[in-house]
């Protein structure tokens, strides 16, 4: 009795003391484990691009020569890597995509066409004019290089483009269709 008033204490359950401790445990565990988890990809998701914007350009179609030379550089790229090659027909319909609709990729890919015409003449093969312009000069923000632009605006789309047809498994690595990878990520392709 408190007081001798003849109100007696609630009792509390050590049980119920014990449950409340484990539950605000393994929120805590939780929580630390999901910032973990997605913190980083939060934040990259969020982070300002930090390279060039792309040029922007009027909606219209690469020529045949033009396409061709994109070809090269491309297949350069799946050769580099030794990455199956993109079905010409794959190639066409993704960059007739790119440049037919807005926000249009013409004035990227007619850039990266002139550099990499450019290292042809100068005498370098399709391999080694895709390697300059993969480690060509960047430059500075709010300054960046045609090479920066070629870099991220159609040497990056390309090499996502041939990781999302196949790449992952021909390094190796697989996934379950429409699965994610759960806690373990990509796992060991055995089959």
């Amino acid at each position: 009795m408190l007081g001798g008033q003849g109100k007696t204490r609630p009792r509390v359950r050590r049980r119920t003391i014990l449950w409340g401790a484990a539950s605000l445990a393994l929120t805590a565990i939780g929580g630390a484990a999901w910032y973990k988890r997605y913190a980083i990809r939060l934040y990259l998701a969020n982070r300002p691009h930090e390279g060039p914007e792309l040029t922007e350009s009027p909606v219209g179609a690469l020529g045949a020569d033009e396409k061709n030379s994109l070809w090269e550089l491309v297949s350069a790229i799946g050769a580099r890597w030794s990455m199956r090659d993109l079905g010409r027909e794959d190639f066409d319909s993704v960059v007739d995509l790119k440049t037919t609709a807005a926000p249009s990729y013409l004035s990227e890919y007619r850039s990266a066409i002139a550099l990499f015409e450019g290292l042809r003449r100068e005498g370098k093969d399709a391999h080694a004019a895709f390697a300059a312009i993969l480690r060509g000069e960047r430059g500075a923000a709010g300054a960046f290089t045609p090479m920066a632009h070629a870099q991220d605006w159609v040497l990056a789309e390309f090499m996502n483009l041939y990781l999302a047809r196949g790449g992952f498994r021909q390094y190796g690595f697989a996934n379950y269709r429409g699965f994610a990878g759960g806690p373990l990520g990509y796992r060991t392709f055995r089959g």
